[in-house]
């Protein structure tokens, strides 16, 4: 029996141990790899999926094992991401969606392998539009890409357009690296802005355009944001708090794995992106790559060392595994939620997002890992 995520925990004994989740695994005789309750989910239950990158840039990239994975079970899986290239010249072949509360702005643009906007040197969602086209995965790759100016306002509208052109029936929120899970109050936030504005702007997408429940986030690349500042032991507790406080909020854990076939793809992809964009490859993405290929500790890729010398990085096999979490969770831990809610500008949420930190009397500092 599929039960709807709860928005937060009763605290009665009973409620919580008569709680079953949606995820529950079925019978789907699915063809993918990978295997978790997410997965078993998707093969019973849905046909169109969306992959969302959530902090912008290559995290489109951190969600192509479960793109490849769900292709091989036979869903339609689409692909949009928050843009870290300027869309505002953007060739006028290239389809301009238009957003209610963005007449005669470029905000969001489905970028396809012949995309052009004027500064070739960065733009990872054209050339994974050219990898997909080039090796016959897609006949006309699409990944929706909005303008990192967008604010939480426009993602939520440009989200339902998609939504409802493609009959989406479950909506994945990918970041690459962890810091989606800071709530705002720590010491070190990685990089905040896109992560909520992407977290955020889906919370409000109305629940007649796409349940609740059908809007899932993840993160694969466990301990990559040290490099940012992130501390890991707070990824640990606000997990915790998620298990504590909202039912069916944490939905387990699966890897990524060195001889299956989405692995391989999602390597090529990369590799293809990275021969192109030689000056920006992706620090996250071939972090990801090196610890599912085995590689352990200040492992500094041949790709990215003229980007990471000097620095500490910290390779090891968790960085293999995608954490899945209800979106509602993860939004309504966010605590600076209603500061940037109403953003329609990345300096309306920057504004948002000050304002709440610039409250704090204490930011929460990380327990010691034990072991």
């Amino acid at each position: 029996m599929l039960n709807l995520l709860s928005s937060s925990k009763s605290s009665s004994k009973s409620s919580k141990s008569s709680a079953s989740s949606y995820y529950a695994p079925a019978s789907s005789g699915a063809a993918g790899e990978m295997y978790s309750p997410i997965h078993q989910f998707v093969a019973a239950s849905c046909k169109n999926i969306l992959i969302c990158g959530c902090g912008g840039g290559f995290d489109v990239y951190s969600g192509l094992p479960l793109y490849f994975d769900f292709k091989a079970m036979g869903k339609n899986v689409y692909l949009a991401n928050l843009a870290f290239t300027d869309v505002s010249r953007m060739d006028k072949k290239t389809e301009n969606i238009e957003l209610p509360s963005y007449k005669g702005k470029n905000t969001l643009f489905a970028v396809n392998a012949e995309s052009d906007n004027h500064d070739l040197e960065y733009f990872p969602e054209k050339y994974l539009c050219e990898y997909l086209k080039k090796e016959h995965i897609e006949e006309n790759p699409i990944v929706y890409t909005f303008s990192r100016e967008t604010g939480v306002v426009g993602i939520t509208e440009g989200y339902e357009i998609i939504i409802k052109r493609h009959d989406i029936d479950m909506m994945i929120i990918v970041d690459g690296g962890n810091d989606v899970m800071m709530r705002g109050n720590e010491t070190g936030l990685g990089s905040p802005q896109e992560d909520s504005m992407s977290v955020v702007g889906a919370y409000g997408i109305s629940t007649s355009v796409l349940p609740m429940e059908r809007r899932i986030v993840t993160c694969i690349g466990f301990g990559v944001d040290h490099y940012h500042g992130v501390n890991s032991c707070l990824f640990f507790e606000n997990t915790s708090e998620i298990i504590t406080k909202f039912d069916n909020g944490f939905l387990g854990v699966c890897s990524v794995v060195r001889e299956w076939n989405c692995f391989k793809q999602f390597k090529k992809s990369c590799q293809y992106t990275f021969n192109i964009m030689k000056k920006a490859p992706s620090i996250v993405s071939s972090c990801i790559i090196a610890a599912i290929e085995g590689q352990y500790g200040n492992y500094h890729p041949p790709e990215i060392k003229s980007r990471t010398s000097g620095s500490t990085l910290y390779i090891n096999p968790m960085m293999s595994m995608y954490w899945f979490y209800s979106l509602n969770s993860i939004a309504n831990q966010l605590l600076y939620k209603k500061f940037i809610e109403t953003s329609k500008s990345m300096e309306d949420l920057n504004r948002g997002l000050r304002t709440y930190r610039n409250n704090l009397k204490t930011m929460r500092k990380p327990s010691p890992f034990p072991h």
